[in-house]
């Protein structure tokens, strides 16, 4: 380092590499001692995703997030019933910021995780707020009515997913 300069940045330092750095000083007529020994290690850290919603929608439930890191390789995402424990549901590439969950069951209350990753680091997670997934019911009922006696109809119609009862008028 040239004269005058009190300071040396080092822009090689890798991941969770240990550093050892001492410094003297030399002229023509000699040297100084060694410095005492300063260690140091880059830790690379990953910054959480943040503001973490799940909306239902008509067939799923879709998670936001935003992307606070510029270094993951992708974000984890985990899933958990209301008194469960969190389980990996799926993983996305790194700049996503949003993920739709089609393997929900509907009527069931979740929890939703999300962190982000790379081969150094994993960040913090973002939970969300409790969700269920109510799906809608979707299309007409195809209704048929037979006479079956005097003044005796019967109706019939195909079944629809999820439906506890029918009303009939």
């Amino acid at each position: 380092v040239a004269e005058n300069i009190s300071d040396y940045v080092d822009h090689n330092a890798s991941a969770f590499e240990v550093y050892n750095y001492r410094v003297r000083s030399e002229y023509q007529y000699g040297v100084s001692e060694w410095s005492a020994v300063v260690q140091a290690m880059w830790t690379y850290t990953l910054d959480a995703p943040e503001d973490l919603v799940a909306v239902a929608t008509d067939i799923a439930i879709t998670l936001t997030w935003s992307d606070e890191s510029s270094r993951e390789t992708n974000f984890v995402i985990e899933r958990a019933t209301v008194d469960g424990d969190f389980a990996l549901i799926d993983s996305v590439d790194s700049n996503t910021e949003s993920y739709s969950d089609d393997s929900a069951m509907p009527f069931v209350q979740y929890r939703y995780r999300v962190k982000a990753v790379s081969d150094f680091a994993e960040s913090e997670w973002i939970t969300s707020e409790i969700i269920s997934w109510l799906p809608a019911i979707s299309g007409t009922l195809e209704l048929s009515i037979d006479e079956i006696d005097d003044r005796v109809f019967e109706l019939s119609w195909t079944p629809v997913d999820f439906v506890q009862y029918y009303v009939v008028e």
